[in-house]
């Protein structure tokens, strides 16, 4: 009876043990914080980094990088749709906003009179692509810089193609990664 009474204490107290390294974890591991580090809420801004080495026109898609604080857009007509989606020609709309940042200096590139691209308030653009073939040019855009206010700033881009978000459908910068999801915030350090 001694060896049981001592068994079963032996067994309570390694269990108890067990779990309390289980709900709280192993002694000397309590953590400072659940919230990811400034470096690791930053998971795309790597990604937006220079311009895409292929050539837009055979690839197609929306496609977004930076250099500093100088942002390119670059839309490329060719995009694979189900052909029974009216209109006949699929039409590509978003936006850009800016979190802590104005956007200037905006730059139309090339495009065609079905095409827009406004700047509504100073940290806000919009646009509207009509990809119609042989109907405008095949690579239509914009550019602008972002003023930050501050040493960070964010940016939130919204894309959809006949009005349905297509993360596969949209590259960023030179390693042309695709975003999870549509809107992608993204934020980075500013260049002065």
């Amino acid at each position: 009876m001694k060896y049981f009474v001592k068994t079963a204490a032996l067994l309570l107290s390694l269990i108890t043990s067990t779990s309390c390294n289980t709900l709280l974890g192993p002694p000397g591991s309590e953590s400072e914080s659940s919230f990811p580090s400034p470096a690791d809420s930053f998971p795309y801004d790597k990604y937006v980094e220079g311009k895409p080495p292929v050539n837009l026109r055979v690839q197609g898609g929306f496609y977004i990088w930076k250099t500093g604080n100088v942002w390119s857009v670059r839309v490329a007509k060719k995009i694979e749709r189900s052909l029974l989606i009216p209109p006949a020609w699929p039409v590509l709309n978003g936006s850009i906003e800016i979190e802590r940042g104005l956007a200037v200096d905006l730059r139309k590139q090339n495009l065609s009179r079905f095409n827009t691209v406004e700047q509504k308030r100073m940290n806000d653009i919009s646009f509207r692509f009509e990809l119609k073939d042989d109907i405008g040019n095949g690579i239509e855009g914009f550019d602008f810089t972002v003023r930050p206010a501050g040493s960070e700033y964010c940016i939130i881009i919204d894309v959809t193609v006949d009005s349905i978000p297509h993360p596969e459908l949209v590259y960023l910068g030179s390693f042309m990664h695709n975003p999870d999801t549509l809107p992608l915030k993204i934020c980075m350090h500013s260049f002065h």
